[in-house]
């Protein structure tokens, strides 16, 4: 059967058998092992019951907790009752049938059994979804969205707020969201989250009953209303931009902690976020508070954790966004802005701006395939009309590298961050020396060696190149997610000083000999020894093998000729090499001259080649 007449079928079946059925069964929660089913019932008595099955032959059944709802909360004309059924122990990626019945009655007999199934998430490999928005007022709009929707063979959808207009009342909800996305809802998930008209009636009551989604480290008060789920190599979050983010920013509630923490939490390879407000308004809500609330507050906290994709609505149209990272709009890779609330309502004109890659004032719904590092995503019009399509990548991406004291200049043994894009699942320090080869599933090689690191993030790796490489060479990082490369040039020797922050002054790394920073409050003394710890001073001897503690006894001194000056003269020096205990930090001990005064030029020398800056001395 032609599965656009299918959907419309399906919309005018009777809503009932004579059991009293008024919602029919929908999915919510799908996962790997679990599934919930809810429908509503228009008498208490009895006993209500989900059975499932394999294979449609054998079945097992599941009881259901009970929610009366009466009429004078609802509106509705006559008070129901909320059926809720929560299947557990379910396999992965496996299709299921069901039915559900009321004292032993099928309550949807004339639904063909291969219309009630559903898949469990996978644990990995390719899925698909739908992402919509804005969508429920009954216009032919709608439903011509609906029914394309309906063809697309969609592991779930999202859905970006405003489920029913205009106040998310429950005949609304009734009327223009779970009849309307019935043929959908019924074989899989919609994870939404609350669009500002939702909360219009009795605060939202209509649709935190409707909806029963995952609760897995959300706070107490804020279950049902944001939360975050895994489907395969993806990590979702779904946001509530209304009660809940006010409460955040006035202090009285946890959104924004939760969400910080959930982000940094996540290992998996995909960061998807989605919610009501966009905080790119370039149409109708151009000046909107709540918008701009959004990009000050939950825009730097997903920047900062390199969600690769957010969907969010409130605009009535579709638009895309340049990728941005850390609050600037780029050209490489970054955190892409999707607007999709065209879902059915009446539609705005498209806004613009030199932010904006692509949009159209089109009802329309958004269509996301994520295969392994690679998700390519589309929007189509009510009218099937291709309005956009566009790739993101989730391997890693490496754009620079510097070293420890932020010196393009590299050597063998010098400590270097690398950075770029989904450079490790997460962030991870090394435990203790020696540090190690892989960590967090993430590598790095410098020429055919390998590389100890220290700390693997999202955005930047910390680790030390490893001695016996010299010359042209390519840097290579390789993590879960495939294996990027980079070309860089090692000399025999780059000086650089480590780096510290004190009292918001970037300085470089000079100590008075008890340990503590010089610097213009606590400034260094004529005749005085100090110590620098500065990185790329080259081979030493006896060897020390990168990321391995350096000895104390006998001490590892560098090969090459260390000189230092101040104030252009040369001045005493103790020791060159590297520091006892740690790794890839070499210590320079020198004297202040009796004579030094003020400011004064710090210069140290390995063979050729040197490191400058300048430090405070007093007499």
């Amino acid at each position: 059967m032609n599965r656009i007449l299918l959907f419309a079928l399906l919309l005018l079946a009777p809503p009932a058998s004579g059991a009293g059925l008024q919602r029919k069964p929908y999915l919510q929660d799908v996962r790997t092992d679990r599934a919930t089913v809810l429908w509503t019932m228009d008498a208490g008595a009895g006993r209500g019951e989900l059975r499932y099955s394999l294979d449609g032959i054998r079945w097992e059944a599941q009881g259901t907790t009970v929610r009366w709802l009466p009429a004078t909360e609802t509106g509705l004309a006559d008070s129901v009752y909320l059926h809720r059924a929560d299947i557990k122990g379910l396999q992965a990626n496996t299709t299921y049938y069901y039915r559900v019945f009321l004292d032993g009655q099928d309550v949807l007999p004339w639904a063909p059994q291969r219309e009630l199934q559903f898949r469990t998430a996978p644990a990995s490999g390719p899925f698909q979804f739908l992402v919509f928005g804005d969508s429920g007022d009954g216009a032919v709009e709608q439903i011509d969205v609906a029914t394309r929707m309906f063809s697309e063979p969609s592991a779930f959808a999202l859905h970006t707020g405003d489920l029913a207009y205009d106040t998310g009342a429950f005949r609304e909800l009734e009327s223009y969201y779970f009849n309307v996305y019935w043929p959908m809802m019924r074989h899989m998930a919609f994870f939404a989250i609350p669009g500002n008209h939702d909360y219009y009636s009795n605060g939202g009551y209509a649709y935190r009953t409707g909806h029963t989604p995952p609760q897995d480290g959300v706070p107490p008060d804020g279950r049902g209303l944001y939360y975050s789920f895994d489907w395969s190599n993806a990590h979702f979050a779904g946001l509530d931009t209304n009660a809940p983010f006010t409460e955040a920013l006035a202090g009285t509630g946890k959104m924004l902690e939760w969400l910080d923490a959930d982000l940094a939490r996540t290992r998996q390879a995909w960061r998807i976020v989605y919610f009501h407000h966009t905080p790119f308004p370039t149409a109708a809500h151009r000046e909107h508070e709540v918008c701009a609330l959004v990009l000050a507050k939950i825009a730097p906290i997903l920047e900062r954790h390199q969600v690769h994709v957010v969907f969010a609505g409130h605009e009535h149209l579709y638009q895309r966004t340049k990728a941005r990272r850390n609050g600037t709009f780029v050209n490489t890779r970054g955190t892409v802005y999707i607007t999709t609330g065209g879902g059915g309502s009446r539609v705005y004109d498209a806004g613009s701006d030199d932010f904006i890659a692509r949009s159209a004032g089109v009802s329309h719904y958004v269509r996301v395939a994520v295969n392994g590092s690679a998700l390519e995503a589309s929007a189509v019009s009510r009218t099937g009309e291709l309005l956009d399509r566009f790739t993101v990548q989730s391997s890693p991406l490496v754009e620079g590298v510097s070293d420890a004291g932020g010196k393009s200049t590299l050597a063998a043994g010098s400590l270097v961050s690398i950075y770029g894009a989904d450079l490790s699942p997460a962030d991870t320090l090394a435990k203790a020396l020696p540090w190690p080869l892989s960590l967090d599933g993430v590598s790095i090689k410098a020429g055919a060696l390998d590389a100890p690191i220290l700390f693997a993030g999202r955005g930047q790796i910390n680790a030390q190149l490893p001695f016996g490489v010299s010359g042209d060479t390519t840097l290579e990082v390789t993590t879960p997610q495939g294996t990027a490369k980079l070309a860089i040039r090692l000399l025999p020797v780059a000086p650089s000083f480590l780096r510290l922050v004190v009292d918001g002054e970037n300085i470089a790394a000079i100590a008075h000999l008890d340990g503590k920073p010089v610097t213009a409050r606590t400034p260094a003394a004529a005749g005085e020894w100090l110590t620098v710890w500065m990185t790329g001073l080259g081979p030493v001897d006896p060897p020390v093998s990168a990321g391995q503690a350096a000895p104390a006894s006998p001490l590892a001194h560098a090969t090459v000729p260390i000189r230092v000056q101040v104030g252009g003269v040369e001045t005493a020096m103790s020791f060159a090499g590297l520091a006892p205990g740690m790794a890839g930090i070499y210590q320079v001990n020198f004297r202040v001259p009796m004579d030094a005064v003020g400011i004064q030029q710090l210069r140290v020398f390995a063979a050729t080649a040197s490191a400058i800056d300048t430090f405070p001395v007093v007499e």
